[in-house]
């Protein structure tokens, strides 16, 4: 809304329109935010498909997009290291992450190959993604699921926003926050510190020290 307006008052400055019309600003669709908490992340990493589990582990772990890890080359995949480097981005900006103890043992089993790391396209993973979550016993999860599953749990363990940002490519803060309502220790943190002030007296000693 804020680009609308400032469009409309460029255009009634250069007289292109004699006005502004009056715009109705519609309810923001925050679309679906479904993600795999820790059990059912484990569960759906048990039930897939053999040859498929390494590919679900990875867009688990790394929150990296389906096309970022579909076009990921192998030799961008630094196992000794313990570190991934996405280069086909929606942003167009490379970025390097680090690959957790269990996922580099997952991937350092795959055979291996040159070209992708990954030797499998999308429509190849929807009917065996499928299947795993009936087996799982999971509803309401779609491949995108995963992506947004990496920065929910990252944000319940109290993992910053901007460290979530990094990992998953977002350019501002303002799209990583949609996980901050899930740091609820630090919340209670806050919550503390006030119950904290109130029952202290003016002396500085705290109420339950009287």
């Amino acid at each position: 809304m804020a680009v609308l307006s400032r469009i409309l008052q460029i255009a009634r400055d250069w007289r292109y329109i004699d006005s502004i019309p009056r715009v109705k600003a519609f309810k923001e669709n925050r679309g679906r935010t479904r993600f795999l908490p820790g059990d059912e992340a484990a569960r759906l990493v048990a039930a897939i498909r053999d040859d498929l589990r390494p590919l679900i582990q990875f867009l688990i772990s790394t929150g990296c997009r389906r096309g970022e890890a579909l076009a990921l080359d192998w030799d961008r995949v630094d196992l000794i290291n313990r570190r991934v480097t996405f280069t086909h981005t929606k942003s167009g900006h490379s970025r390097t992450i680090p690959l957790s103890k269990t996922l580099t043992e997952a991937l350092s089993a795959l055979p291996s190959h040159e070209g992708r790391a990954f030797l499998i396209t999308g429509s190849q993973i929807r009917k065996p993604l499928a299947a795993a979550l009936v087996k799982a016993g999971i509803k309401g999860c779609v491949l995108h699921t995963l992506r947004r599953s990496a920065p929910s749990l990252m944000a319940q363990s109290n993992v910053p926003m901007q460290k979530i940002a990094e990992v998953l490519g977002h350019r501002s803060l303002i799209t990583t926050r949609r996980y901050a309502h899930l740091q609820t220790d630090d919340l209670i943190d806050a919550v503390t510190a006030v119950e904290m002030a109130l029952t202290s007296d003016p002396t500085g000693r705290s109420s339950s020290s009287r």
